[in-house]
């Protein structure tokens, strides 16, 4: 639909909530897309207010996690990953999918919260959620879900000077992300928004391990991988870390 705020208006109206709510869901995410962070909040705050309307059960509570993940990325974008608000969203969601057994969601929510703590500087408390991340992506055996919670895990572990478990964790990433094939093999994976930042996270755990020439390795691919990026912000963070490491190389390169 080219308007879907329009469309939720007349569900709304029309007494059809359900119907309202995936407008509204859909509404924020075309604002957010578009950098309209106001718009978005404003539709999802119209999609849990219509949420209200719904009698209690699976669906309202499947309704409702999707609001709140929604809500959670994008206060993320108009507040900051460490805002209280940013928080209560990703804590609300992890509530309602642990008492709906949502463990797909779940692990989204518990992601957010890891970060929520890791960007705070809380990192006994963030480690302890990225812990419990990990446990929920090895039991569900989700290579995609493996490689977020490693990824999470791993800076995690870094921040807290636990080198050989961020090597580990990262390396974990790569191999599921097909990073770390050989150079002359093609590659047709898309190249993931935060994954050059990893292999140059990578890069410094294997440098202050004592492995400088796997590091340089890894420092390399990882700027090669953000060459590929369609992202212009994956690109500058991994521009930077990739700065950052030939300063700690003592290389000016």
């Amino acid at each position: 639909e080219a308007q879907p705020e329009l469309l939720a208006r007349h569900f709304a109206e029309a007494g059809q909530p359900a119907r309202a709510i995936g407008c509204w869901r859909q509404a924020s995410e075309r604002a957010l897309a578009r950098s309209g962070t106001k718009e978005a909040l404003a539709h999802l705050d119209s999609g849990l207010t219509a949420l209200k309307s719904l009698p209690q059960g699976a669906e309202r509570q499947r309704f409702e996690v999707e609001l709140w993940l929604t809500l959670g990325q994008t206060l993320r974008a108009a507040k900051s990953i460490v805002a209280p608000e940013t928080e209560a969203a990703f804590r609300r969601a992890r509530e309602v999918c642990e008492q709906s057994g949502d463990t797909t969601r779940l692990a989204q929510a518990l992601n957010g919260l890891a970060l929520c703590h890791y960007n705070r500087a809380d990192l006994a408390v963030a480690h302890a959620t990225g812990s419990e991340l990990l446990v929920l992506a090895e039991r569900a055996g989700d290579p995609d879900a493996l490689r977020k919670a490693n990824e999470t895990q791993g800076y995690i572990s870094f921040a807290l000077g636990h080198l050989t478990a961020a090597r580990s964790h990262m390396e974990k990433v790569a191999a599921l992300a097909h990073t770390l094939r050989n150079e002359a093999d093609p590659d047709p994976q898309p190249v993931d928004r935060q994954l050059p930042t990893t292999i140059l996270y990578l890069a410094f755990s294997l440098f202050i391990l004592g492995y400088p020439d796997q590091a340089s390795q890894c420092c390399h691919r990882g700027l090669a991988l953000a060459a590929r990026s369609p992202d212009p912000f994956a690109a500058a963070m991994a521009t930077g870390n990739a700065a950052a490491f030939y300063q700690l190389c003592r290389d000016a390169v």
